[in-house]
């Protein structure tokens, strides 16, 4: 198996840690910790989307429970440094968590039966809550931060159905929102993926038609020249992230990663030549120097020996970090500023988080 970095041949696997957390024999991960991460009026209900702000004490995620209603009941809860537990939102979906930088903010979208979806704002501060209605749509949602806060990019959606009310297709519009004027702008046609750290470019994903078939392909978008100004030939960009230096965004495409550099326009693949594996969910180092992702094998439309890796950009290292055998996944959360790993464990008997970090 050939697995290589954009240009780059070589790589390394190292024997990695026990699931338990007891015992770790590669030397890169400190022993793992278990969180209890549950909802506090039901142990037994699903976690879904969980998501750190800046340190490992303040979190939020998703449970569902069944309820007589079309749809599982969803409880949004976010848990405060100390500990305080709040539930912020109950909807029939919530999805999309993504904390603002300094972790005051936590945005999401939220939708209830045969209702739109539409993006909300929650204050951690104020313990306050607004949502952001389309101008002229029907939904809105996908919330990015920018660097200083004060503004959420965001995607407006319409669509349009055939004879029988099936929607056949969707216009989508990337939008901004001013938190401190409430001022809503409409920028171009496609879905906000990042900004950069001063907040005056954009990356967009904005499809083409490539024959019969729809491409969304990953644009720049100047926000001072209001129009989009370069094209990064990469199919299918989603899930990116901003490093902490603010001059690197790494992002999913298709069914591997990217790391892409701002001021040098450099462009670093992670992949491999077998059609059943792939890499998802990639999340940067607090120094912003290397990345964490979940590596998976693909099998009947079923992910299997999902581990954590790790990629140093300067050193043209792919590690991998948990790898176990067959029988047990572990799949990154995420890469917290604090230094947290936190890792999902799942064994035939059970499914639980826990934390880490990488040795020094």
């Amino acid at each position: 198996m050939k697995k290589r970095f954009f240009r780059i041949i070589s790589f390394l696997v190292l024997s990695a840690s026990q699931v338990n957390g007891i015992e770790n024999q590669n030397l890169k991960l400190e022993a793992m910790e278990k969180l209890d991460i549950i909802d506090p009026e039901c142990r037994t209900c699903r976690v879904f989307f969980l998501k750190f702000a800046n340190t490992v004490n303040k979190y939020a995620f998703v449970t569902t429970v069944k309820s007589g209603r079309p749809y599982p009941q969803g409880k949004l809860w976010v848990i405060e440094e100390n500990n305080n537990k709040n539930l912020v939102y109950t909807a029939h979906t919530i999805s999309s968590l993504e904390w603002s930088p300094t972790g005051r903010y936590l945005c999401f979208d939220a939708k209830n039966f045969q209702e739109p979806t539409i993006l909300h704002v929650y204050d951690t501060f104020e313990d306050s809550l607004f949502e952001i209605q389309p101008i002229t749509d029907i939904e809105t949602g996908y919330g990015r931060w920018s660097a200083d806060e004060t503004k959420i990019a965001y995607t407006e959606i319409s669509y349009f159905y055939d004879d029988d009310f099936n929607a056949e297709r969707q216009k989508r519009t990337a939008m901004i929102y001013e938190i401190d004027t409430n001022e809503r702008k409409r920028l171009i046609v496609g879905d906000p993926l990042a900004w950069n750290a001063r907040g005056e470019i954009l990356i967009l994903s904005i499809s083409e038609k490539i024959g019969s078939t729809i491409v969304p392909y990953m644009w720049l978008f100047d926000l001072n020249k209001k129009e989009k100004t370069k094209k990064i030939n990469l199919e299918h960009p989603r899930m990116m992230t901003l490093n902490r230096g603010g001059d690197k965004v790494v992002f999913e495409y298709s069914h591997w990663i990217a790391v892409y550099n701002l001021k040098t326009e450099e462009i670093i693949k992670f992949e491999n030549d077998e059609i059943f594996e792939g890499y998802t969910n990639p999340s940067w180092s607090p120094d912003g120097k290397k990345i964490a992702f979940t590596h998976f094998e693909e099998r009947d439309e079923v992910f299997i020996n999902e581990n954590v890796w790790l990629a140093q950009l300067d050193g043209d290292q792919m590690i991998n970090l948990t790898d176990t055998g067959e029988g047990k996944n572990e799949k990154l959360i995420q890469w917290i500023r604090d230094g947290t790993i936190v890792i999902k464990v799942e064994t035939p008997e059970e499914s639980f988080y826990a934390k880490t970090r990488l040795k020094k």
